[in-house]
């Protein structure tokens, strides 16, 4: 093409057509933005040793090596006693023993979900009045691990 035809080859185009060309580009691009919005969402946020907080939240949870340890060193750090009554394993009555609660639910805070801070010594009958619809913290103001106001 010599230099006097380009004018025309320009001239010749149709608007059109590239308006349609440059709406398709941005259409193709907001689907790429989107798919990778949606990517990162389903993915969701990692926590500790890359979890998320739907398996941090889930029974599972309960069976990793990390919570047992965690659980182990709340008995210990207790005396193996209910923080509420004060009863330990050998008082309470058949059916009922000593659970390790959570006092944010992992739901709501899967980032404390291994912090020793927020875990309660609680009996099977004290924990199930207290439930995970509520963040009481059950624990004797001189407990180590409770948070002076």
């Amino acid at each position: 093409m010599s230099s006097l035809q380009e004018p025309r080859a320009i001239i010749g185009r149709k608007p059109g057509r590239d308006r349609l060309a440059m709406t398709t580009k941005l259409l193709l691009a907001a689907v790429l933005a989107l798919t990778l919005i949606a990517i990162v969402r389903l993915r969701g946020k990692r926590y500790a040793h890359g979890w998320t907080a739907r398996f941090i939240a889930s029974p599972a949870f309960l069976q990793t090596p990390e919570w047992r340890r965690v659980r182990y060193d709340a008995l210990r750090a207790n005396d193996g006693r209910c923080e509420l009554c004060g009863r330990n394993k050998h008082q309470l009555p058949p059916g009922e023993f000593l659970n390790v609660d959570h006092i944010q639910s992992r739901k709501s805070r899967p980032d404390l979900a291994l912090d020793q801070a927020n875990l309660a010594m609680l009996c099977s009958a004290d924990n199930a009045g207290k439930g995970n619809r509520y963040a009481d913290d059950w624990r004797h103001p001189s407990h180590p691990h409770r948070k002076r106001a």
